[in-house]
C-alpha cells in the first residue's frame, strides 16, 4: 500500500472508532433521560394526589365528575351537585383554574373546563 493510503486507512479508522464512543454515550444519555422521565412522573403522581388530598369535599366531586366526563360546564356542576344557581359552581370552577387543577376552554358563549394534568 502506497502512504497516501494508509493516512486514509488511518482517518478512516479514528473516523469510524469516533462515531462508535459518540453512539455509546448518545445510548447512555437516553438511558438516563428515560430515569429522569420516570423520576418525574413518580413525582407528579404523588402532587396529584397531595394536591386532590387539599381540596375540600365539593371540589374534589368537581374534579372526580370532569375525570369521569372529561369535560364539564358550571351548568353540569350545578346539577351535579344540586346548586340553587350556576354563580356557585363558576365560582369554584374558576378558583380551582386559578389553582391550576382546572384549565377552561371557551365555545361560543358556553365556557368548558377540563383537568389540568
Amino acid at each position: 500500500m502506497e502512504r497516501k493510503d494508509l493516512n486514509a486507512f488511518a482517518k478512516g479508522e479514528a473516523l469510524a472508532l469516533a462515531i462508535y464512543e459518540l453512539a455509546d454515550k448518545i445510548e447512555d444519555n437516553n438511558r438516563l433521560i428515560k430515569t429522569l422521565i420516570r423520576k418525574v412522573e413518580m413525582m407528579e403522581g404523588k402532587k396529584e394526589k397531595e394536591v386532590e388530598e387539599l381540596l375540600s369535599e365539593q371540589d374534589r366531586a368537581i374534579v372526580e365528575y370532569i375525570k369521569k366526563e372529561g369535560k364539564a360546564s358550571a351548568e353540569d356542576i350545578r346539577k351535579e351537585l344540586h346548586y340553587k344557581g350556576r354563580n356557585a359552581a363558576s365560582a369554584r370552577l374558576n378558583n380551582l383554574c386559578k389553582q391550576g387543577t382546572l384549565y377552561k376552554r371557551y365555545v361560543g358563549k358556553k365556557v368548558y373546563f377540563f383537568l389540568a394534568r
